[in-house]
């Protein structure tokens, strides 16, 4: 237990920061009270917020400590250090970590970086992250937690909106998906590189899509946080690119074929001819090559194969740990273990897997998600998939929660490690299995109709409140 997390300092800029918070968002809901798309903001908010304490709780007291106290750890020396000296703190923010200036630019004075944190660029670069905040909560751990929280809680609101403007989905169930999954929460509103990721996956696709809308604009900041955003996943967790490129690349391709007119022939046949394409050169390069020749020519799938033999062979990581086999890290065995790589990344821990308090959650939620796919392919599964095909966002979800949970069940290793990077892929997974099958055949019988496209495009109601959607509409679901 970390007992100095007790202190008046730690507690009353946390308390302030809360208040500053919650009255915010009080008044920004006061502001938005007629427009129905803002029904669950302030639920949403609490929620997260609540989600965030039991994380900060639960390391703090109950583990006496981890990534998310080392970060902070990593944070208050930064911030010590640009008091002492400024220019070293932007020499520290702005290169690599490098030992030679570990204790060069700190000193006993301002404190020392976990060496465990700042020998991982990746983690290390959560402290500097984490440094711009503790300089506005006068260095509190928890009044940290409840701003990152509350960013958390912001963009996934967005996401919320852009989902909500398809009229694909129930309104309670889509705000289950998207605001509400308990263990998301937990997992990505703390101190932690998966919270970071979490906003970041979120708010790039809120932007990417929100410019697809034509009659938007105001792209500019689009542009920037985008920027941002995919700045903050390069240098956090670089895979998460790789799931998200292709699925983009795909659906802005299907809106710019859309947009020039051609016909729905036309229009699947360029996307599968893409697809297509995208898998033979990848396909090809990995096939050509020997597994010696792909693990030394490929940071990711070098980084795979020791994790995976290291928790394959280290009795010393116990039994919360999951094993694939004997996995050959070439084209021909990677394609092998694909299956049981995206079945773990998906659903993994199952209940009985589920061994201790920090999963028991995970395995429930497991069960739901079986539940759910089993509606899924209950009736109809074909037609479905074709619908999912023919729109872009839901096509952009589908690929982009296949491959992460490849990437992350391929990866992970240990349950307690993939529970948390799986996170972000659970909201896109959800998406997926609770579309209302009722509506989509409305919008079925009315592009029979009308002669129109089955692919439903992006609601202006996204665009800052320029176009609201149908009130009575969302009242009666």
């Amino acid at each position: 237990m970390r007992t100095d997390y007790l202190s008046l300092s730690q507690i009353l800029p946390a308390l302030l920061w809360m208040i500053i918070l919650l009255v915010v968002a009080h008044l920004y809901r006061t502001s938005k009270k007629n427009d129905p798309t803002y029904k669950y903001f302030l639920p949403n908010i609490y929620f997260k917020l609540g989600a965030s304490i039991s994380f900060a709780s639960f390391y703090v007291f109950v583990l006496g400590g981890g990534d998310t106290t080392a970060y902070y750890d990593g944070a208050l020396a930064l911030n010590n250090l640009l008091l002492d000296s400024p220019a070293d703190y932007y020499h520290q923010m702005s290169t690599s970590p490098d030992w030679k200036y570990y204790t060069v630019d700190f000193t006993s004075r301002t404190g020392y970086p976990p060496s465990w944190i700042f020998k991982e660029a990746e983690g290390y670069f959560v402290c500097k992250v984490l440094s711009l905040f503790t300089i506005l909560t006068f260095k509190s751990y928890f009044a940290a937690t409840f701003i990152i929280s509350f960013i958390a809680a912001l963009v996934s609101h967005q996401l919320y909106r852009l989902t909500l403007s398809m009229k694909l989905f129930n309104t309670r169930y889509l705000a289950l998906a998207v605001l509400f999954i308990p263990s998301v929460n937990f997992w990505c509103t703390g101190v932690s590189k998966d919270s970071i990721v979490l906003i970041s996956l979120l708010g790039t696709t809120y932007h990417v899509f929100l410019l697809l809308v034509p009659e938007y604009k105001n792209k500019l900041i689009n542009w920037v946080m985008i920027l941002l955003y995919v700045t903050l996943i390069y240098n956090i967790r670089p895979f998460i690119l790789i799931a998200i490129s292709l699925p983009l690349l795909y659906a802005i391709s299907a809106r710019l074929l859309t947009r020039i007119g051609m016909n729905n022939f036309m229009i699947s046949l360029t996307r599968t001819t893409f697809l297509l394409g995208i898998l033979y050169f990848a396909g090809s390069s990995f096939f050509s090559q020997s597994e010696d020749e792909l693990v030394e020519s490929n940071e990711l799938i070098q980084q795979a194969q020791t994790i995976q033999q290291d928790f394959r062979n280290n009795k010393a990581y116990g039994d919360k740990r999951y094993d694939l086999g004997s996995v050959e890290f070439t084209g021909a065995g990677l394609v092998k273990v694909m299956p049981m790589a995206i079945l773990y990344g998906m659903l993994a821990p199952f209940i009985w897997q589920s061994i201790n308090l920090t999963l028991i959650l995970n395995g429930l939620e497991s069960m739901l998600f079986i539940y759910l796919f089993f509606i899924f392919i209950r009736r109809a599964p074909f037609r479905k998939i074709a619908f999912i095909r023919n729109n872009e966002f839901l096509t952009y979800s589908l690929i982009l929660v296949i491959i992460l949970a490849f990437l992350t069940g391929l990866t992970s290793g240990l349950y307690g490690v993939l529970v948390r990077v799986r996170a972000p892929l659970l909201i896109f997974l959800t998406l997926i299995l609770i579309i209302d099958w009722s509506q989509v055949d409305l919008h079925k019988r009315k592009k029979n109709k009308s002669g129109g496209r089955l692919n439903r495009p992006i609601s202006r109601a996204v665009t800052h409140n320029q176009h609201e959607l149908d009130k009575s509409q969302i009242e009666k679901e």
